[in-house]
């Protein structure tokens, strides 16, 4: 994995555009996003979940490059939000603690 472009959303979260396609033939270059938010709650009887203000992965899978940048440059701006781009995240679990 090589991480293409790194910055932070206006609200302090870590953001980087990270090309998995030398590891992963079935991904393209530069289609992942990955984020790093701090979870809002502890889940109870949860074990494989963050507590409360922990830091967390959470990962967009995008169609191609292009759309990574587009959502890389939305989360880096502040136009959008990482619920906004719920839809390209597989661990929806992750969600809740956003």
């Amino acid at each position: 994995m090589k991480v293409l472009e790194r910055a932070m959303t206006p609200n302090g979260i870590d953001v980087q555009i990270e090309d998995w396609s030398q590891d992963y033939s079935f991904h393209k270059f530069g289609d992942v996003v990955a984020t790093y938010p701090k979870a809002t709650y502890t889940a109870n009887n949860r074990l494989d979940y963050p507590k409360f203000k922990e830091t967390f992965r959470l990962e967009f899978d995008c169609k191609d490059t292009e759309q990574a940048r587009e959502v890389f440059n939305n989360l880096k701006n502040g136009t959008k939000t990482l619920l906004d781009y719920s839809n390209f995240v597989l661990e929806k679990k992750y969600l809740e603690f956003v």
